[in-house]
């Protein structure tokens, strides 16, 4: 099974990349489970500036991430904008 973990703070001194983490390890420890991390603060995704499905043309990390998402069994995230990139072409 196939989870997706969205680091989805930016600040500095953020809890959730730790929470991310932490899932992250528990998944390994159980075969059944392939896991990875979208981090928001790394990807520096442009969607403050618009929402995704408002792109003519979306960056390619945008599209790599919302292809990464929807190939996936499961998805945890602290935010629920994180969706919006569920809803891309």
């Amino acid at each position: 099974m196939k989870i997706i973990l969205v680091s989805s703070s930016i600040r500095n001194n953020r809890n959730s990349h730790g929470v991310a983490l932490f899932l992250q390890q528990k998944l390994y420890q159980n075969s059944r489970f392939e896991s990875s991390i979208i981090d928001l603060k790394e990807e520096k995704f442009p969607l403050d500036e618009q929402r995704y499905i408002d792109f003519i043309d979306p960056p390619a990390s945008l599209k790599a991430a919302s292809a990464k998402l929807r190939s996936a069994d499961g998805l945890f995230s602290s935010r629920l904008n994180i969706m919006e990139l569920l809803a891309l072409p």
